[in-house]
């Protein structure tokens, strides 16, 4: 009865929100959930501030992103979850600027309108756009709101290769890693301080898949780990949450008795970071936010790649992903686990040269650091004068 009520209400705000007059939506964000809204938060407060009121699509009926305001604006939320309703409203927009985070547009079950939407892609990760993504994921995109000069290349060699018409590359930055820095900047000495006053923390931030680090060596990380003295924050990939409940509940079973062990499910993870010296992570992209946004070192476990379009290398570009590895941390093969206490130490020893490391290839890799909501913003005022 439940699934009832939330199709039929879903399917209700579909039919409100596409009544709504064309000047009254003009622009729509759509929000996968949880994990979305860090990546959208900054552009929506940006543009709200500015005055400008703001349509929000939910997947996640308690998408925080519902309960922003500004002084002269806000967002007025419609709940229309990840099915029929929302396909429909997707392949029925009207004239609007439709910024998302969630790529596949026409590849997928998500379409184009017919109706003159305007489609912005803003990344909601900085890994390449070839290698991690499937085929095709941002070609019937409008605009990409891009972070770096590299997705910009990958995304220009794809269009050549394909014959497709040249997208708007908008060089605005990552709107999350600017976030991080400023909550890196502003973290109270209680908020960085261990449970544990002199314990060395260390967050397992894995990517999620049968290839990543929880499936195939995670337990054997945290168990050396915990012996050796650190004390542990495991952050599972929120994909990783949905799809194997059973292997979290297995890790939570058997360390969540230990004190040093703490088991993080927030999709954010802010506060892991900042109260962790340094990463262990394989092939997620949250690597790069987490050593750009607080200059801590990562270790990458060399697991299988992470591959969501076999033809990448077709592009002949080396993904961001491989070549950032040793700007940003070490990279460890797994046969070397049982060492990650002397990578662990060496890593973090102050003659080790990584903060200088990391903050060149920051510097070499990132458009308009703690600039990026402004920028993003100015190009959404642009369109929507080219439009009106």
């Amino acid at each position: 009865m439940k699934n009832v009520y939330s199709f039929i209400t879903q399917w209700k705000n579909a039919f409100n929100f596409n009544s709504l007059p064309k000047d009254g939506k003009s622009i729509v964000f759509y929000s996968e959930g949880k994990s979305s809204s860090p990546h959208l938060y900054p552009l929506i407060q940006k543009l709200i501030d500015r005055g400008h009121e703001v349509q929000l699509l939910m997947s996640d009926k308690d998408d925080p992103l519902a309960g922003l305001t500004a002084r002269d604006a806000k967002v007025i939320s419609h709940w229309i979850g990840s099915g029929s309703a929302r396909t429909w409203v997707y392949s029925s927009l009207q004239a609007c600027i439709f910024i998302t985070t969630t790529p596949d547009l026409e590849t997928m079950q998500l379409k184009r309108s017919k109706g003159g939407a305007y489609y912005i892609y803003t990344h909601h990760s900085m890994i390449s756009t070839h290698m991690g993504y499937r085929s095709g994921a941002f070609d019937h995109f409008d605009a990409i709101l891009c972070a770096g000069p590299y997705q910009v290349e990958e995304t220009r060699v794809q269009e050549s290769r394909s014959k497709l018409p040249a997208k708007k590359l908008v060089e605005v930055g990552y709107f999350r890693l600017d976030e991080l820095r400023s909550s890196s900047r502003i973290r109270t000495p209680s908020d960085s301080t261990n449970k544990q006053q002199d314990t060395t923390s260390v967050l397992l931030a894995p990517t999620w898949g049968e290839n990543s680090i929880l499936p195939l060596c995670g337990e054997k990380i945290i168990d050396i780990l915990l012996q050796s003295g650190y004390r542990v924050i495991t952050r599972p990939h929120p994909q990783t949450t949905r799809e194997s409940p059973k292997l979290i509940q297995k890790i939570s079973d058997r360390f969540s008795t230990h004190d040093c062990f703490e088991l993080d499910v927030d999709p954010a993870g802010d506060l892991s970071m900042q109260q962790s010296s340094l990463m262990i992570s394989d092939w997620s992209g949250v690597a790069m936010e987490y050593a750009y946004g607080f200059e801590k070192p990562v270790l990458f476990i060399d697991l299988p790649r992470k591959i969501n379009n076999p033809q990448y290398s077709e592009l002949e570009i080396e993904p961001i992903e491989i070549s950032v590895r040793n700007e940003i941390g070490k990279v460890v093969h797994p046969e070397k686990i049982p060492e990650l206490p002397t990578y662990i130490t060496n890593l973090l020893s102050k003659d080790s040269g990584l903060i200088s490391n990391i903050r060149s290839s920051r510097a070499k890799h990132v458009f308009n650091q703690d600039k990026s909501a402004c920028i993003g913003a100015n190009f959404v005022e642009e369109i929507m004068d080219i439009r009106s």
